[in-house]
């Protein structure tokens, strides 16, 4: 079959278009919407303040006590303990900065001794 110069061109232009759109990151990424839709909520609570599943802590508290941002990305690609990995697969560098952000964002709990109910009479 013979094509004129014409079309393929636009075909390669329209192939060039849905390859880079697909190949951009979104501009703006919602980490906590990223937090919550990959599920790291159900191990380390909505806000990163950890989880209890039938008395026994299933994910750590992240909500204060962020690691740098470096160890952040390390253990969500080579985790320690029962944590899943989080491949660039599943989750880009970007993604993870931005999940990173929003835990950074999150207000540090409160002590016990700043909670009037705990103070000792």
């Amino acid at each position: 079959m013979f094509y004129s110069k014409r079309v393929v061109l636009s075909v390669c232009a329209l192939m060039g278009f849905a390859l880079s759109v697909h190949a951009e990151e979104p501009v703006s990424i919602d980490g906590k919407e990223l937090y919550n839709t990959v599920g790291c909520w159900s191990c380390h609570g909505f806000n990163g303040q950890g989880a209890m599943s039938r008395g026994i802590a299933s994910g750590p508290h992240i909500n204060a006590r962020v690691l740098p941002a470096a160890a952040f990305l390390r253990q969500l690609r080579a985790p320690m303990g029962v944590m899943p990995p989080y491949s660039a697969d599943v989750l880009t560098d970007s993604q993870v900065a931005a999940i990173y952000n929003y835990l950074r964002s999150l207000p540090a709990p409160r002590e016990t001794k700043d909670i009037p109910l705990l103070k000792e009479p």
